[in-house]
This record gives structure tokens, sequence and C-alpha cells, in this order.
């Protein structure tokens, strides 16, 4: 999508297999709705607006450009297979859960803002990047968090 585009899906993506989704070009695309597929979504560039809690909750979410995820727009409490890449990620006051897919999965960008991050799963979530995000941290029982600075967590 170029330029200031934008595409909103309110529909459920699904799919056969592990497809995933990959967000190329400046412009926005807007998630609705619970999806389904199970692939990889890598934000290679723009951004992906959150707004479903459910859109990626079976995606490992790659990050690859700063703010190219956005959970502060809508306000929904994003819920993600689990999070990786090095784009930085502003939370506002939202809250995202991930590691429910079971995937161990690196994020090495900065998270910020207001709300929080809570870890589930069987999978290993790694945060390895200094973060200022204060709505604190959790982990579920059976999840692991790995952290490799100082100022990882909330």
């Amino acid at each position: 999508m170029a330029g200031s585009a934008q595409l909103t899906v309110n529909g459920a993506i699904s799919q056969s297999g592990t497809r995933g989704l990959t967000k190329t070009g400046a412009g926005v695309l807007v998630l609705g709705a619970e999806n389904a597929f199970t692939g990889t979504t890598d934000i290679a560039a723009g951004k992906i607006v959150v707004n479903h809690a459910y859109a990626l909750d079976r995606s490992t979410v790659w990050i690859n450009v700063d703010n190219g995820l956005d959970v502060t727009t809508h306000s929904v409490n994003a819920t993600l297979g689990s999070l990786a890449g090095s784009g930085a990620l502003n939370l506002g006051s939202a809250h995202i859960y991930t590691g429910l897919n079971g995937d161990t999965a690196t994020y090495s960008g900065a998270i910020s803002g207001s709300g929080g991050v809570h870890v589930g799963g069987s999978g290993t979530q790694t945060l390895s990047a200094d973060s200022t995000y204060s709505g604190g941290t959790s982990v579920a029982e059976g999840a692991t968090l790995a952290i490799s600075a100082d100022n990882n967590i909330g």
C-alpha cells in the first residue's frame, strides 16, 4: 500500500497450512476481526493497526519498522502469537499478551507507553532491548520470559 493509503479488513483472514501476512508500503492496514492464519506476520514498512484483540493471536509478529504495530489507535489489548523483530513498539495504555502460539521468539525493539506486557504459552519470549513501558509485566504458569538488558521490563 502506497503513501497514506489505508485498507481496513473487518472479515476474518484464514488459511490452510502456515501462510502468513507481509505488510509492505507506507500505507496502513487495519485488522478488525479475529483471524485464523498461523504463519508469520512481517511488518516491513508502514503500519498494522490492531482493531480486534485476536487479530494476530496465532501469528508470530515481526516488527521490522519503528511503530509498525499500532495497538494505541483503538486502545485494544492485543493478543499476539509471539513477538519478534527490532522496530520500536508504543503500547500507549494498551497491554499485549504474547507467546500464546508456543513459539520461541526474540524481540529486540524498545517498548514504551503506560501499558504492559504479559507472556503466556509454552514457548520462550525474549526481550533484549531497554524499554520504558510502565504497565507491568506478568508471566503465566508454564511460560518463559527471558530478558537480556537491565531495563527490559516495565
